[in-house]
């Protein structure tokens, strides 16, 4: 529904779909029809059951449109997933879907590698694109309002040291309890801010009460409004265990934040260590208090790695840039012989 409310509100024209249910195979037809009375030349698909249905749709179908795919990540970023699942999802995107597709976008180069080696997609069927964010580059993020300290009542000397996202473990909330518990010992002034939801919400506050740190954090729900809690976080801590590449990274970034994240997935071809961000070893929980201890000690080093990083989202990650590679994309995939 907010995506709906996106669309109505820029005056652009949409259709929407029902599926009843997991295993609708009449989403298919009604999917195909709906494209046919359109005269849709592109069909892009996010995700395992758009990708699914996509590909069903187009079966038997002489003049189906350009199917477009973006591969996000992969079955094992679901980390309650059995293995035997995940080489079941593997094997259905490699045999059912990807045949099928005339071009697929990954978002990071990492992604790319994995659906060669992994998947044994054609490499000239990949595009890489990275991810954008919507952003005025004539507006600074010291003109836009802060609103965190406020909110936790807590003055401009205690340094906030936030992680957002859902609290499932391929985020590694739990990581960020036990890094937290280790920096607290060298900063016992700083506050840890939980921002999200998710199954791993209680044992996370059981796991800060044993490690003595509750009275040092505070839990807020899931948040759209992400900059004036940003603004007023010191460091911005992403210990993911696996990722694409994550909008928070850049939305952080652009508003200029000291960033301390997991070496993992595309996060390294947006952070250039020490220069726009930092990086630890994933799950280094000893590396990561290090980092933020020093990143607190020295605020306007810090400063300028967040001034550094905001230039790097201005200068390759805005969306405007991933839409123009987008459409050319789309062209280029309406050219296909």
């Amino acid at each position: 529904p907010a995506f709906e409310e996106r669309l109505a509100e820029a005056g652009i024209a949409f259709d929407r779909i029902e599926r009843r249910g997991r295993r609708d195979l009449g989403f298919a037809r009604r999917l195909r029809r709906l494209l046919r009375q359109r005269g849709a030349r592109i069909a892009h698909t996010h995700g395992v059951y758009s990708d699914f249905y996509m590909a069903l749709a187009g079966r038997l179908w002489w003049r189906r449109p350009r199917h477009v795919l973006t591969k996000h990540t992969f079955a094992d970023a679901d980390m309650s997933a059995s293995a035997k699942h995940i080489r079941r999802i593997d094997r259905f995107d490699r045999w059912m879907i990807y045949p099928r597709v005339h071009r697929i976008v990954a978002v990071s180069e990492e992604r790319k590698r994995g659906l060669i080696e992994r998947q044994g997609v054609r490499e000239s069927k990949i595009t890489v694109i990275h991810n954008g964010i919507p952003l005025d580059p004539h507006l600074s993020p010291h003109s836009l309002p802060r609103t965190l300290r406020r909110e936790l009542e807590v003055g401009e000397r205690t340094p906030i040291i936030g992680f957002i996202g859902r609290l499932a473990p391929e985020k590694g909330p739990d990581l960020f309890v036990d890094l937290f518990a280790r920096l607290a010992k060298r900063s016992p002034e700083a506050l840890g801010v939980v921002v999200g939801d998710g199954p791993m919400a209680d044992d996370l506050r059981r796991r800060a009460e044993g490690l003595g740190v509750a009275e040092r954090m505070r839990w807020l729900p899931h948040r759209q409004d992400l900059p004036p809690l940003l603004l007023d976080m010191d460091v911005v801590v992403m210990p993911s265990r696996t990722e694409g590449l994550p909008m928070l990274l850049l939305e952080a970034m652009a508003m200029a934040r000291p960033v301390v994240a997991s070496d993992v997935g595309g996060i390294p071809e947006v952070i250039e260590r020490g220069r726009s961000g930092w990086l630890c070893a994933m799950g280094d929980v000893e590396g990561f208090a290090t980092t933020i201890a020093r990143v607190l000690e020295h605020p306007e080093a810090s400063r300028l790695v967040g001034e550094q990083s905001r230039a790097v989202i201005l200068a390759r990650f805005t969306a405007r840039t991933m839409a123009d590679r987008m459409m050319a994309l789309y062209d280029e995939a309406l050219g296909i012989a």
